[in-house]
């Protein structure tokens, strides 16, 4: 696994690996309330342009079904969740003085990618059955790989949010590839903020 560590801080700079796996810890991600939440799907152009965009609600039971999924099975299970899966990992500090009044700029975060082969068997190992996969969200034949942002606020590095880009690339034709990203909040509403893209 490839890690680049980038921020403000030099040598104080974060470990990416540590800091998903501090905001992904199973513990203080699921003990906490979980209910029911909204999602924002957008198609993404040039720049990250949002060409389109919905809202899809989630019940709670789901909900938590994404955010176990993020975690990872418990010891000695398949499933390694999200720090499992990550690859090229970057961590970012927040940008306290962008003034641009976007919540997600004076977050945290730690980028990274994932292979679509890794994400289609971790979709497959938690259930989700061939035809669940193919051709839902994105996750078929042309999906070349995932991007993510996952953001973190405070000094106990709590999950505020997750940012989950899927790359398609259709290979006959010759249209750039297309790029679909979701955004899901973290269990309070409102702490990653639904701005432009």
């Amino acid at each position: 696994m490839a890690v680049v560590i980038l921020g403000c801080s030099g040598e104080g700079a974060a470990d990416p690996e540590e800091v998903i796996g501090t905001a992904l810890d199973r513990k203080s991600l699921l003990d906490r309330p979980i209910g029911p939440a909204e999602v924002e799907v957008a198609s993404l152009g040039f720049n990250d342009a949002v060409l389109e965009e919905r809202v899809v609600p989630i019940d709670a039971s789901t909900h938590r079904d994404v955010l176990e999924a993020l975690a990872g099975a418990p010891g000695g299970r398949d499933g390694p969740g999200l720090v499992g899966l990550a690859r090229d990992l970057r961590f970012r500090e927040a940008d306290a003085g962008s003034g641009t009044g976007a919540e997600r700029d004076h977050l945290d975060s730690v980028t990274g990618t994932i292979e679509a082969d890794d994400l289609v068997e971790a979709l497959r190992s938690s259930g989700a059955g061939q035809d669940e996969i193919e051709g839902v969200g994105g996750v078929d034949g042309n999906l070349v790989r995932a991007e993510f942002t996952l953001y973190t606020e405070g000094q106990q590095r709590d999950f505020s949010g997750l940012d989950l880009i899927l790359v398609q690339d259709d290979p006959g034709n010759a249209l750039p590839p297309s790029r679909i990203r979701f955004r899901l909040p973290a269990s309070e509403p409102g702490r990653v903020g639904s701005g432009d893209g």
